[in-house]
């Protein structure tokens, strides 16, 4: 690309204006995009401005565009969706990075994700796999709180959203965390795990935090001082009356969710048992769901995954079977909510 070559400003406005200005000192603003049907047509500033359908007709999809707009996520991601990616977001971040070459202006677009995780699903891998395979950052914590009362901090969120990082966390659809989200995404990734297996596991999860001495975590389970005595079998009964029905709530609110007409965001829901039975189906569904190129996720293979006596310990989909007392399946089995959760194929 030559030093005078063509660019384009996403933006018929003040930033817009600003944005002109600056980029004119080394390069040829040729003309502006707009969503706005009243400033497409017509003049801003000497150039003309166009649609997004308009300009691709013209131009093609290979023209670098500056972003000059406080909607800038909401464009890029339209921009993404549409193959545009020689998109550089002069709003985000206010003309700092604009100098005598072009090729630091040039940034690949990456998918916004935020990933709902549930506790003991896989979701420490699977976001520690995401910014490898995207070639993206992440931010491993984006709430306050404790499992199961984490709300979303909306400057972190923000942030996050700027660098254009994968986010993630343990949240409910609270309605805090739904007006963030929906600020911020126009689709999100919900990943679940049955309740039963899910208690199973959060209860080893709970010794390795003994094991490890991490009296923290421990102290905010707020467990009764008696628990540490207690045999497996008892430990197993408090978490099945105690622990799998928030389990279940998290499934079951953020299936309500989906069905909400005043959630903005589309929603992807996977599941555990999904992602170890068949990964090629669970990640050609989350590379379509956003528009992203599935060979992504077999480059340089499979990151390894740490077990432990705790933590991955068997990566099992019914191991609560095998461990749990008839009596025990009963009682899990009594709350689950068999009906809603039928898509994901949780059985008696």
């Amino acid at each position: 690309m030559s030093q005078r070559g063509k660019w384009f400003i996403f933006g018929a406005s003040t930033a817009g204006w600003h944005a002109m200005r600056m980029l004119d000192e080394w390069c040829d603003v040729e003309a502006f995009i707009d969503n706005d049907p009243v400033k497409t047509g017509t003049l801003f500033h000497d150039r003309p401005v166009f649609g997004l359908d308009a300009f691709i007709d013209a131009y093609g999809t290979e023209l670098p565009i500056a972003i000059a707009s406080s909607s800038h996520v909401a464009i890029y991601e339209q921009l993404r969706l549409r193959g545009l990616r020689n998109v550089f977001d002069w709003y985000a971040e206010n003309g700092s990075r604009i100098n005598d070459g072009n090729d630091s202006l040039v940034s690949s677009l990456s998918p916004l994700i935020y990933l709902v995780a549930q506790p003991k699903s896989a979701s420490s891998y699977l976001f520690s796999m995401l910014p490898t395979k995207l070639g993206v950052s992440a931010k491993p914590c984006t709430a306050g709180g404790s499992w199961p009362d984490f709300n979303l901090n909306y400057r972190l969120v923000q942030a996050g959203v700027k660098r254009r990082q994968i986010l993630s966390h343990h949240i409910f659809p609270t309605k805090i965390n739904r007006v963030i989200l929906s600020e911020f995404y126009d689709r999100i990734w919900v990943h679940v795990r049955d309740p039963r297996q899910a208690t199973l596991s959060y209860l080893h999860n709970i010794e390795s935090w003994l094991a490890k001495k991490e009296w923290g975590l421990v102290a905010c389970e707020m467990l009764p001082e008696s628990y540490w005595d207690w045999p497996f079998d008892v430990k197993l009964d408090f978490h099945i009356d105690n622990t799998l029905e928030t389990f279940v709530n998290f499934a079951d609110r953020w299936l309500s969710v989906e069905e909400d007409d005043t959630f903005f965001p589309r929603i992807l829901f996977t599941q555990y048992e999904e992602f170890v039975s068949d990964k090629s189906s669970f990640y050609s569904r989350v590379a379509d769901f956003y528009s992203i190129d599935p060979e992504i996720f077999l480059v340089d293979g499979e990151i390894p995954i740490e077990v432990g006596p705790h933590l991955y310990r068997k990566g099992k989909t019914d191991e609560w079977r095998q461990v749990m007392s008839q009596k025990q399946i009963e009682r899990a089995n009594a709350k689950m909510k068999f009906d809603r959760f039928d898509r994901f194929g949780w059985r008696p």
